[in-house]
């Protein structure tokens, strides 16, 4: 929320912390949801997509109370983004999808005003081909293009670039120099900076991954060597730094790592 404040989740304990990082942290709020992606609207309340639900929740910052807000049903609400231009905009899927999609499979990019009303979806290219396998998670650039972490298989994915047409105008893949053999890319969330460069993360390599708003490669930097490992979940807060939520790397330990750091590039 600033550069000391911070909403958090834990999914393996199904909760949701408000936290304020000083010379330790504090926690503030602790509320009991299981959130699988999160945004902040421009009035700072936190809009949320919860595990397995078929609607989005607001959260009021202030009261701590959360409510639903829009339903997307039958289809699950995945990755969820607030624009610059106060647009909601959710990767939605059928619920239980796999990477294997079939013809009734629905795995699309929605767009709604803050009136909750659809202003645009996405599913299919011009030739009638899926844009998507699994769209997990989503932002927008300063060109508002929509920038889209697709899934391909359990550790393999993609960053699909859409314009507002819903046309591909760039996907990216991955690194040579980083993602060979069996180093796959492994994107798990995307962030934009104040001019425009694209930041995806790369779990499984410990890396991150920056690109230009055209998406092409600017520099790949695993952060391995300053103890950032499997990363998670990326935001970038007022003051410009970036804030890298990881995982502990296994399931039986709780020593996972909330990492801020300074970008220059």
């Amino acid at each position: 929320m600033d550069d000391k404040t911070a909403w958090i989740s834990n999914h393996s304990t199904s909760t949701l912390r408000k936290i304020n990082i000083d010379d330790t942290i504090k926690i503030v709020k602790d509320i009991s949801v299981q959130v699988y992606d999160m945004t902040l609207t421009a009035n700072n309340d936190v809009l949320l997509s919860l595990l397995n639900s078929t609607d989005i929740s607001l959260l009021t910052t202030k009261s701590g109370e959360i409510k639903p807000f829009l339903s997307v049903s039958p289809l699950i609400p995945l990755g969820i983004h607030v624009t610059k231009h106060n647009e909601i905009i959710l990767d939605v899927a059928e619920r239980g999808a796999t990477y294997n999609p079939i013809d009734k499979s629905c795995r699309k990019v929605i767009i709604f005003g803050m009136n909750w009303k659809q202003k645009q979806s996405y599913e299919y290219d011009k030739h009638k081909q899926r844009l998507f396998t699994i769209p997990i998670r989503i932002t927008s650039n300063v060109n508002n293009d929509i920038l889209v972490i697709d899934r391909i298989s359990g550790n393999d994915g993609r960053m699909v670039v859409l314009d507002r047409e819903g046309q591909v105008k760039r996907t990216y893949q991955g690194n040579p120099q980083v993602n060979s053999g069996e180093k796959l890319f492994d994107p798990r969330d995307i962030v934009t900076t104040s001019v425009g460069h694209v930041i995806v993360n790369d779990f499984n390599n410990h890396a991150l991954h920056v690109l230009s708003g055209e998406g092409d490669l600017l520099t790949c930097k695993v952060m391995e060597d300053q103890g950032i490992i499997y990363p998670m979940s990326l935001s970038i807060d007022t003051k410009g730094q970036l804030w890298v939520g990881c995982h502990s790397g296994s399931s039986q330990r709780t020593d996972a790592k909330l990492h801020v750091v300074k970008m220059s590039f």
